[in-house]
């Protein structure tokens, strides 16, 4: 059999990886066995089985809630900022990180650092 992840060869005599989601018609190389999106290997082979792919639990969750540009925290609130680029914002974080005002009013903060 191939591996699933680089499609070379896994030989017999070496230890490979299945994941129950995908079924066993697959298998890993345990060094290609890794998250699709960013490449970090699947650690204790936990793992998230999307649309026949491998993903970390940070990803797989991005791929179902979006994560918010100011607190990189995942926004589970039903009312948020999104914008036509595609970044989303928790309401309260889409602001000045001095003063607190809301960044689609110009900010006339005076707290800004000198230089």
């Amino acid at each position: 059999q191939h591996c699933s992840g680089c499609g070379q060869r896994a030989a017999r005599d070496r230890p490979v990886v299945y994941a129950d989601r995908a079924g066993y018609t697959r298998l890993w190389h345990p060094s290609c066995f890794m998250c699709c999106e960013c490449g970090e290997p699947l650690v204790d082979l936990i793992y998230f089985w999307k649309e026949g792919a491998l993903m970390c639990g940070r990803h797989y969750c991005q791929s179902i809630r979006p994560r918010c540009l100011g607190c990189d925290e995942l926004i589970f609130s039903e009312t948020f900022l999104q914008e036509a680029n595609g970044h989303a914002w928790h309401k309260e974080h889409l602001c000045c990180w001095l003063c607190g005002q809301s960044i689609r009013v110009q900010c006339g903060c005076d707290k800004r650092p000198s230089k």
